[in-house]
């Protein structure tokens, strides 16, 4: 017990003796953990910014991939398309380089940072399969491509980091108009229709009178996206055909050739898409 007192009175004399030194002490440790908040705060703020930048620059992708599988759709596409066609390709190289890089950087810092949360691990690895989904299908795009007499080595060459930033800016002012104009249109029998999820039969009255509505949770996989302004003519096949969306219908004709309908035309865009941005159309 002796031995006990004398500790304690060693820690409070300690203590008394001292306590300008501890204060000062208590002063620097409690600076240093600020600046280690701190500096964990930016690191975060950082990789959030970083995350950012990728799914705004995976966004740029899908939507100029878009584009160019609208582009090779088209049989003999024209010398001014080829060139944009295979300039589009050397900015989604660059992109998809800029894109692995900023991928390395981050999963550097994450195997660095000692408060990497499992969810950033997640949001890399989903970013991860995103990009490497999107290489394949450009893979696939480089394939039609080459189908269509383009030069492989060509198909790829990336823009260099200079062009890209310029190039990327534009791609984005482009998308951002694109928007604006994208359309999205399928074309089905009842049975495909309904298979896809497009139209359901409207309640009891509609099962009577074969009334039938279209599903606003449609899958968007199950429609074709395009341009307004590009997209006047819509093949077909058909007998019949009812449009289940509502058009204008002085804004489109159908191209007959005998008792058989062969095309949708689109004489006035701007009116056929003034009500929908989506086209549903039924044939027989």
């Amino acid at each position: 017990m002796g031995s006990k007192w004398w500790v304690s009175v060693c820690v409070l004399w300690s203590a008394c003796g001292n306590s300008a030194g501890g204060a000062k002490e208590a002063r620097e440790d409690e600076d240093a953990l600020t600046g280690i908040v701190v500096a964990q705060a930016e690191q975060l703020q950082d990789m959030d910014s970083t995350f950012a930048e990728l799914k705004r620059t995976l966004e740029l992708i899908d939507d100029r991939e878009h584009f160019m599988k609208d582009q090779v759709r088209i049989k003999e596409p024209g010398k001014v398309m080829r060139r944009r066609l295979v300039y589009n390709m050397h900015l989604l190289n660059g992109l998809v380089a800029q894109c692995r890089r900023k991928m390395t950087d981050l999963e550097g810092r994450s195997a660095r940072s000692t408060n990497a949360s499992p969810s950033d691990i997640a949001r890399l690895e989903a970013r991860r399969k995103e990009l490497d989904a999107c290489s394949e299908r450009l893979a696939d795009l480089r394939g039609q491509m080459l189908a269509m007499g383009m030069d492989r080595s060509q198909l790829e060459q990336a823009l260099t980091d200079a062009q890209l930033e310029v190039a990327e800016q534009e791609a984005m002012v482009e998308a951002l108009q694109g928007d604006l104009d994208r359309v999205w249109y399928t074309v089905g029998n009842d049975k495909d229709l309904r298979e896809m999820g497009v139209i359901s039969q409207a309640g009891l009255l509609g099962r009577l009178v074969g009334r039938r509505a279209l599903n606003r949770g449609s899958d968007q996989r199950s429609f074709t996206m395009s341009d307004k302004h590009r997209l006047r003519r819509i093949a077909l096949d058909a007998r019949r055909a009812n449009l289940l969306t509502e058009h204008p219908d002085d804004s489109y004709r159908f191209v007959t050739d005998g008792d058989r309908l062969r095309a949708l035309e689109i004489r006035d865009p701007d009116a056929f898409w003034r009500f929908s941005r989506y086209l549903v159309l039924e044939v027989k």
